[in-house]
């Protein structure tokens, strides 16, 4: 039988109560790492505070996982420094660095069973038996693994596994926790059900965790805070909702979610100008004066109809894709320039096309980013 709600507050409570080490500040300064002529990471910085979340996205090859590695003490950087709590650590084996790490692959051991392998790390500490199974025990509630400690790595899911490896990872109260792209070999449904499930444990337990993936609504959904990679840089770091809604590059943009992305030019007055929509609005303040600029629209934020915001014109109706509940349309503006809408069905059926097919479309200015142009869109 499971044990009720009650043992599972209990043990939860326990886990928080029994945690001996403190939660962990880490700072990465200015790291540097070559691979023969290929520059893996370009002077990245990023601070982490104690018990936050913090994803890191980007494309393939863009030094997430060699960030990560760094930290860890598997790869060894050219040029930088890592502080936890402001002692420096580069020069520590991993396994001082009282760090948990959750492969990609996972890295259970096979010939042991799912207690062992979440013990695994406490034995290497020479823990007494007694603590050991008290903490092999939390953590298998924690999992809600308990039933199936006696198991093999290849009598579970993909999903079992992935509880087994964080688990381990978590086993030997580390200050940091990484785990690289731990659910990229599960399918889709799974993966959203434990993205869910691992940010609840991270919460439960308090530690310090950075998180690297390659889906942005991964990263968007579970973190504090996500850096947004390229080319061994960090181009942006910011909470979600402003990654999203306020990119300050043509590349975070377009990475992150779908976006519209029309040129700009100065009017001269400290406004920027739109095209294909003619319409003026203030230029950020921490953008410097120059004559060309672009923008972000994402695709929820244009509105069908007048009086929605102040980015109004008259657009021609290219295509509509009905899926049910919202409508994907592209919409010609001026003479080259398309937007595509995602809007609910409703304001579609009410939206007023006319026999050309012209359709009012307008946009808050709230929902416009601007960025200097020139920025390479996927580069």
């Amino acid at each position: 039988m499971r044990p009720d709600r009650h043992r599972f507050q209990s043990v939860r409570s326990g886990l928080r109560a029994s945690r001996t080490k403190p939660l962990a500040d880490l700072a990465v300064i200015d790291l540097t790492k070559r691979f023969g002529t290929t520059t893996a990471l370009d002077s990245v910085s990023l601070n982490v505070r104690s018990g936050q979340f913090v994803s890191l996205v980007g494309a393939s090859g863009c030094g997430k996982t060699t960030l990560l590695r760094i930290v860890a003490g598997f790869t060894r950087s050219d040029a930088g420094t890592v502080t936890v709590d402001g002692a420096r650590i580069d020069a520590l084996a991993p396994h001082r660095r009282e760090i948990g790490f959750v492969f990609q692959s996972y890295a259970l051991f096979p010939t042991k069973t799912v207690a062992q392998n979440i013990a695994f790390g406490l034995r290497l500490r020479r823990k007494s038996s007694a603590e050991i199974a008290s903490r092999v025990a939390e953590l298998a509630a924690l999992v809600r693994l308990e039933e199936i400690t006696d198991r093999y790595p290849h009598q579970l899911s993909g999903g079992q596994q992935q509880r087994v490896a964080l688990a381990r990872a978590l086993a030997p109260w580390p200050k940091l926790l990484l785990l690289d792209e731990p659910l990229s070999a599960l399918d889709a449904r799974i993966r959203a059900h434990l993205r869910t499930e691992i940010r609840s444990i991270t919460n439960q337990t308090g530690v310090t965790a950075i998180y690297v993936t390659h889906d942005q609504e991964e990263a968007l959904s579970i973190s504090d805070r996500v850096a947004v990679m390229d080319h061994g840089r960090i181009v942006q770091e910011d909470d979600p909702v402003s990654l999203y809604r306020r990119p300050r590059t043509r590349f975070v943009a377009e990475f992150v979610g779908e976006s519209n992305i029309l040129g700009a030019r100065s009017d001269g007055n400290g406004a920027v100008v739109i095209d294909g929509l003619g319409t003026r609005i203030a230029r950020p303040a921490e953008l410097p004066e120059a004559e060309h600029y672009a923008v972000s629209i994402r695709p929820e934020n244009v509105m069908l109809g007048n009086g929605h915001g102040e980015a109004l014109t008259t657009g021609r109706l290219v295509a509509a894709d009905f899926l049910g509940p919202a409508v994907r349309l592209r919409i010609a503006i001026g003479s080259q320039a398309e937007l595509v809408a995602l809007c609910p069905s409703a304001q579609w059926i009410g939206a007023g096309i006319d026999a050309e097919g012209h359709v009012p479309i307008s946009v808050a200015a709230e929902d416009i980013a601007v960025f200097p142009d020139g920025e390479a869109a996927g580069a």
